[in-house]
């Protein structure tokens, strides 16, 4: 049997002993520990699951996301968001992916692979760079294509490990509990300022925060999460 049936199998055991004890928000006691026992179950970040892929010059993957799923042996919506977690916080300790994933499943509202694929132009339908960009059919004066923002919620660049995959499997089933209390939206303000000083971006975190506070979004404070690493935000 090949070593990555063996790791499905494993992660498949450990998350429904998890989901079979679990209880509700309201009940406390098992659902409360659901998550320290799905991290438990966690070693690292595993092995890579699924196909190697890269992002050609624009920052797009050019290859079909259900096929992708299909060679991870995961539904795409699993697996769109097992790759957002990889990609915006692969690194990052799994509350963090917790908190992500669930920003992601509120704004999307559980539509993942419909939210993090859409994009401009040709990059609609295709996992990419955040900042991925795409042809606009004109021609720069000096004889260059043209290129446009593609317009990505988040980057889906990077390949998923079985941890993003656990993670975004027990999200998506709701059997864990939702730490941001609701959030759609997430950014790292640390980062966002050092993208702005090297000339990267156009806003520094303070400037994102005064306008998704324009737009109605409210800060919110996530138990175990360093909001100047990670910052968190819900309608309302």
């Amino acid at each position: 049997m090949r070593w990555w049936v063996l790791a499905i199998v494993a992660v498949g055991v450990g998350l429904a002993l998890l989901f079979a004890f679990a209880g509700s928000p309201e009940e406390g006691g098992p659902v409360a520990t659901a998550l320290a026992d799905l991290l438990a179950t966690i070693t690292g970040r595993g092995p890579r699951r699924g196909p190697r892929t890269t992002p050609d010059g624009l920052g797009v993957i050019r290859e079909d996301p259900r096929s992708l799923a299909d060679s991870a042996a995961v539904d795409l919506d699993g697996y769109a968001l097992a790759r957002a977690l990889a990609s915006e916080e692969g690194q990052s300790p799994a509350p963090y992916k917790v908190a992500v994933a669930w920003a992601i499943r509120n704004e999307s509202g559980g539509r993942v692979a419909d939210k993090v694929l859409a994009g401009h132009g040709d990059s609609q339908g295709f996992f990419a760079r955040q900042n991925a960009r795409y042809l606009t059919g004109a021609v720069l004066a000096d004889g260059s294509p043209e290129t446009a923002h593609a317009g990505k919620y988040v980057s889906t660049a990077l390949d998923p490990h079985e941890d993003d995959v656990a993670i975004a499997t027990a999200v998506l089933l709701g059997e864990l509990v939702d730490p941001t209390s609701g959030a759609t939206n997430f950014f790292n303000p640390g980062l966002q300022d050092d993208l702005y000083e090297t000339g990267r971006s156009d806003k520094p975190a303070d400037a994102i925060d005064s306008a998704w506070r324009a737009r109605g979004l409210t800060p919110v404070a996530v138990e175990g999460i360093d909001d100047s690493k990670l910052r968190f935000y819900r309608h309302g």
